[in-house]
This record gives C-alpha cells, sequence and structure tokens, in this order.
C-alpha cells in the first residue's frame, strides 16, 4: 500500500514538472536553425496591432512649436494584407503615421547558450509620400532609416546603451534584407530589435513594412578547453603593457597585439569598451591581430585651409550672387469661406504643404497653426518650382491647392492658403461678393414672383386681415344692441 502511494506521489510530481515551464538554462542551438517565434509576421495581431511572439516599442517627445519637425510621435501598428506589400506568407507587420515625424519598431527576447555567435536579419521596405501607394512612387529624399539590432546582455528597451545596431537603410518601393551580428553575454538570454525612424520629416503618409525575420547561430559556442594541472611555470619576462597612440588630431588609437581585448584596451587608454565600438565600427567584440582600433575621438579642431595670397596687381571678381530665394506659406481658418483672412479668423493647423521643382518633391511642412507662421522655405536656387496643399480631415479648401512659381535669386514668394472645417465649397469662378445661395428665376418663368409681386401681395394680405377685423366687430356691435332692446 505504501509502495502504491509513493508510486502515485512520484507520478503526480512527474506530471507537474511537464506543465511548468522550463527555467533551465537554454540548450546550444543548432547552427542555421531560425530562434524567432513567429518570424514571418504572420497574423493574429495582438490587439490588431503587432505580430504574435513580438512587442511593440516607439518613442514619444513634445511637438517643439515653430514649424520645426525635430519631433517624433506614437505611430499606427497593424497588419498588413495587403499581398504587394507582404514579402513572404500572408502578413507584414506595418507601422505608419500621417504627417507626424515617427521613430518605433518591434523586438522579441530568446534565450539561448552564451557565447553564441548570432545573426539577425529581417526585411524592411519604406513608402513615404503625400499621394496614396500605387499612385505614386515613393519619394527617396524622406528617409525612413531602417535598422536591426541586438541587446546581447539580456532583456533590453530601444533606448538601454549597448545595443548593435546594424547600418541604416533606406529601401524605398522595394524590400531589403537588413542584418546585424553578436555574440550572445554571459545572461544566456538576448534582445532582438527593428526600427524605422521619419524624424524632420512630413507626408501624409510616412509608412514602413517589416517581414520575414530570422536569428540564427552562426556557429556553435565554442566549449571551454580541459586543461590538465601543470606545474608552475618558471618565472619569465612579463607581457609587455597595452599602450595606445595619440594622433596630430588629439585621437587614439590602438594597433591590436596579440592578447588583445577590448575591455582590456579601454582600461589600459582611460576609455569605454562601447566608445571604442563606436568609433570604429565595431558589430562583434573580435578583433584581429594588425586591425587598427580608434580609441578617443579627435579633440584638436582641424587646422584651418589658408587662401592662395592675391598679388597686389590681381584685380579681384565680384562675388556670385547668392541663391537665396524663398516660398513662405500660410493656412488660415476662413470660416466665412470668402477666399481672404478677415481680421477675426485664426490660423490653420494640421495642413501639409509640400515644395518640388522638377526632380521631385524637396520639401515638406505641416503647420502647427502657431502665430509664428508662415514658415518659409528658404535658400532655393532660381528655377520653377510647385507647392501643393493637403487639407486636414474635415477641412474644406476655399482657396487654391496649388501654385506654380518662377524663382529668381533674392525673390520671395507668399503662399496663403485657406480652408474651412463648416463652410460649403465656394465656386472660384463666381467673384467673393456674390451671392451664391440664391437660384436666379429662369426667364418668363411665372412660378418664381419678383419683388414687386412679394409686396402686393403682402398688401393684399394686410387690406383682407383688416375687412375680417371689421365684420367681427360690426357683428359684435349688433349683438351687445339687440340684447339691451330687451
Amino acid at each position: 500500500m505504501r509502495v502504491m502511494k509513493i508510486s502515485g506521489v512520484l507520478a503526480l510530481a512527474g506530471l507537474l514538472a511537464a506543465l511548468l515551464p522550463v527555467t533551465s538554462l537554454a540548450a546550444p542551438a543548432r547552427q542555421g536553425e531560425n530562434l524567432l517565434v513567429n518570424p514571418g509576421m504572420e497574423q493574429p495581431y495582438e490587439n490588431g496591432k503587432q505580430a504574435n511572439g513580438w512587442g511593440r516599442w516607439f518613442e514619444e517627445t513634445g511637438r517643439p512649436g515653430g514649424g520645426s519637425l525635430d519631433y517624433v510621435s506614437g505611430p499606427e501598428f497593424l497588419a498588413e494584407v495587403n499581398s504587394a506589400i507582404v514579402y513572404d506568407g500572408f502578413a507584414s507587420q506595418h507601422i505608419g503615421n500621417e504627417y507626424d515625424p515617427w521613430h518605433a519598431g518591434v523586438k522579441q527576447i530568446v534565450s539561448m547558450a552564451a557565447g553564441t555567435p548570432l545573426r539577425f536579419c529581417a526585411f524592411g521596405r519604406l513608402f513615404a509620400n503625400n499621394e496614396d501607394f500605387e499612385k505614386a512612387p515613393s519619394v527617396p529624399s524622406i528617409n525612413g532609416r531602417m535598422q536591426v539590432g541586438i541587446f546581447p546582455n539580456g532583456e533590453a528597451e530601444w533606448n538601454t546603451g549597448g545595443i548593435i545596431w546594424s547600418p541604416e537603410a533606406n529601401p524605398h518601393d522595394a524590400w531589403q534584407q537588413i542584418c546585424v551580428d553578436a555574440t550572445v553575454g554571459d545572461p544566456g538570454k538576448v534582445t532582438v530589435f527593428t526600427s524605422s525612424s521619419y524624424r524632420g520629416y512630413a507626408a501624409y503618409h510616412l509608412d514602413a513594412w517589416w517581414d520575414d525575420a530570422s536569428l540564427v547561430a552562426t556557429a556553435p559556442p565554442a566549449a571551454p578547453p580541459v586543461v590538465p594541472p601543470v606545474a608552475p611555470p618558471a618565472q619569465g619576462p612579463t607581457a609587455a603593457p597595452i599602450t595606445c597612440e595619440t594622433r596630430a588630431d588629439g585621437s587614439v588609437i590602438r594597433v591590436v597585439q596579440s592578447g588583445d581585448t577590448l575591455f582590456a584596451i579601454a582600461l589600459a587608454c582611460d576609455s569605454t569598451v562601447d566608445t571604442i565600438r563606436q568609433l570604429s565600427g565595431l558589430t562583434s567584440d573580435f578583433l584581429s591581430i594588425g586591425q587598427t582600433l580608434i580609441v578617443k575621438a579627435p579633440t584638436a579642431p582641424p587646422a584651418p585651409t589658408l587662401a592662395p595670397s592675391v598679388p597686389a596687381t590681381a584685380t579681384p571678381t565680384a562675388s556670385p550672387t547668392p541663391a537665396d530665394g524663398q516660398v513662405c506659406v500660410e493656412a488660415f481658418n476662413d470660416a466665412n469661406a470668402n477666399r481672404t483672412q478677415d481680421s477675426n479668423e485664426q490660423l490653420l493647423g494640421g495642413v501639409g504643404f509640400t515644395l518640388s521643382d522638377a526632380s521631385g518633391s524637396k520639401l515638406s511642412y505641416v503647420t502647427s497653426g502657431l502665430e509664428s507662421e508662415p514658415y518659409c522655405f528658404a535658400g532655393l536656387a532660381p528655377g520653377s518650382y510647385t507647392v501643393e496643399a493637403r487639407s486636414p480631415v474635415g477641412v474644406v479648401n476655399t482657396t487654391d491647392t496649388q501654385w506654380r512659381v518662377g524663382l529668381t535669386a533674392g525673390m520671395k514668394f507668399d503662399v496663403q492658403y485657406g480652408g474651412s472645417r463648416n463652410a460649403v465649397p465656394v465656386d472660384p469662378n463666381v467673384p467673393a461678393t456674390a451671392d451664391t445661395t440664391a437660384e436666379p428665376a429662369a426667364a418668363g418663368d411665372s412660378s418664381q414672383p419678383s419683388s414687386g409681386d412679394t409686396s402686393n401681395l403682402g398688401r393684399i394680405a394686410l387690406g383682407g386681415l383688416g375687412m375680417v377685423i371689421l365684420i367681427a366687430a360690426g357683428f359684435m356691435a349688433s349683438l351687445i344692441w339687440s340684447r339691451s332692446r330687451r
């Protein structure tokens, strides 16, 4: 009986052990095996925002005002199912905003054996334009700055120090694979990130997509060597201390020697591992003998370049005229839809202006509705430009939305856009002072009374009312008189 009880307890313990999550150290990853959960960004999406198995992150700052685009606002996350914007499978991770700049991405935490060399890759794609997708190509001058990154030492947020980032890429209207390498640290856990940043830009569409990610071990972790016990070595010469070289511009370098490590170099030369990684463009901690590392950045300013002296007999040439043309834009709330900014009509925020030349879109600006406007696109070379205004949702255009400008050196061209949230669109062919609310009667149409007919009808109606009052008064007087006779 006791044996049966013990067997039952052991069986129950085994069942509980099978149901509980495994908390032991991660087993070594097989080389080439994708270690990510849902690497294809397929559905379902958590709350309809990020792909299952991934977390979302974004940066958000306050809007500085004054028309500056040096800020970021939280974007929209959703599942992209349009097959034209899916790299593989049935969905891709879409992130985007309308007009507001943004900086965001997705992340995932993966456990594996410490010391494992890794490679994280993902396919990215950008679209930026004031026109809709498939109606116009992405504007290449609006950069979405796509990157992937690995934090090799456990869990992290997007702004944690020590994340190893790939170089930036801007794949407009095409998929591009972006990769980065790292080595798993002692915690046996890494965090991988995707990142896109449209900071400094504004357009109706600021979109990015991610798909087909992979995290693979590029080689199995090296097993620690088994060193048999040996007698202490005879006292010999010690290794030469690490020294660094200072250049003329104040930068400090180290040519890697046998036995060097980033930590040892940073300690000996009064720097940090992260500084050496950043200045030397390192994507891993592996060093090669003879490799030159930048340990400290330059401190001395570059020597000024002296212009050659001009002989006394030389005739100075005239300086060229600076290309300082400018186009200034402003939007106002045209409440009465008269196409003119009246004294009581305020500035209108959220209107997107795009300035382009013959080569395509060049600059964009979204109005803030502050008194510091108009905003000027300055330093423009002489030539032909087009200015386009795009109104926010719910605003009716009351003025033109496109202007063509022939700009000369030193010229200033002012653009004023009007729009109203309550007004009915005004026909631009009708003068601003015309009454467009009444339709004129057709010639010979007797169903529409003239002003004279209206006044005559009023007089007839008043006369009839007077007769009714007199008849009623006479009837009442007759009734009173007849009763008084009785």
